[in-house]
């Protein structure tokens, strides 16, 4: 299969197209996200003549625990594609902290990374989803 027919397939269920497209030292990788509200990101690795070799689903509890700090929003976002939505804490910042939605077995959890200003990782952390009709917010 090649971009073309990837991306048309793809676009039917993702209005907008990949979420994320960088190079890879063999190809490409594009990342669909089915963020805000769903926990999946798949990504697409191309070859050179742009077949698909590979399809990963990014969102998963051994990839995210494979992350840790000093490492780059870049080096993350090739492991599990792009963030759900991003915030800064009053008591820190100069940090930006990306959210992330995670199944963790049967139970929905909340991701967090946080950078610094040079977008390395300084901090990751993980707290269950938070859902109720009294929670009008975003789950994490």
């Amino acid at each position: 299969m090649r971009h073309r027919a990837v991306s048309r397939r793809l676009r039917s269920n993702e209005a907008d197209g990949p979420s994320l497209q960088s190079k890879t030292s063999d190809g490409e990788r594009w990342a669909y996200s089915a963020a805000p509200e769903g926990k999946l990101t798949w990504l697409y690795d191309f070859d050179a003549a742009g077949r698909v070799v590979k399809r990963t689903q990014g969102l998963t509890m051994e990839r995210v625990s494979q992350l840790k700090n000093g490492q780059t929003k870049a080096e993350v976002e090739r492991m599990i594609g792009p963030s759900y939505w991003s915030l800064r804490y009053p008591f820190k910042p100069d940090e930006v902290v990306h959210v992330y939605r995670v199944d963790d077995a049967a139970l929905p959890m909340c991701f967090y990374v946080g950078y610094d200003a040079s977008n390395m990782v300084t901090s990751t952390g993980m707290q269950e989803e938070i859902r109720s009709s009294l929670r009008m917010s975003r789950p994490c």
